[in-house]
């Protein structure tokens, strides 16, 4: 069947470095919608080079892979370095996702009233 016709201008689109396109495929690969295979390696790449260019929603994204290891090694440390970003510029999942490893220590040394403040402000959101 192939990529859909949305899927395959975000490919383009992403080919030339438009970050909101990468992302908008990774997730396709990354949930194996609009035609594309199920591709966790692919999603992660895609991710990243959105993320590389601060896209909020792919560093969020990004930090999953990480935390999971799909598609990636996993890396509790690059996934809160990745939430950080996301978290820092305003990203409400990001935000709650940080305070999540803040809360058990992963990737980060457990702090309840770090992750206490980082859930306070995803809540505002």
């Amino acid at each position: 069947m192939g990529l859909s016709k949305a899927a395959k201008g975000w490919r383009k689109g992403a080919i030339k470095g438009n970050a909101e396109d990468q992302y908008l495929l990774a997730g396709c690969y990354d949930y194996g919608k609009e035609g594309a295979k199920r591709d966790p390696v692919a999603a992660a790449a895609w991710y990243g080079k959105a993320a590389d260019q601060d896209h909020a929603g792919a560093q969020c994204e990004l930090g999953i892979c990480y935390a999971s290891g799909d598609g990636v090694q996993q890396n509790h440390e690059l996934a809160v370095t990745f939430y950080r970003k996301a978290a820092d510029a305003g990203y409400a999942q990001s935000q709650g996702l940080l305070g999540d490893c803040y809360a058990v220590g992963n990737g980060v040394a457990q702090d309840h009233a770090v992750a206490v403040a980082w859930w306070e402000e995803a809540a505002t959101k």
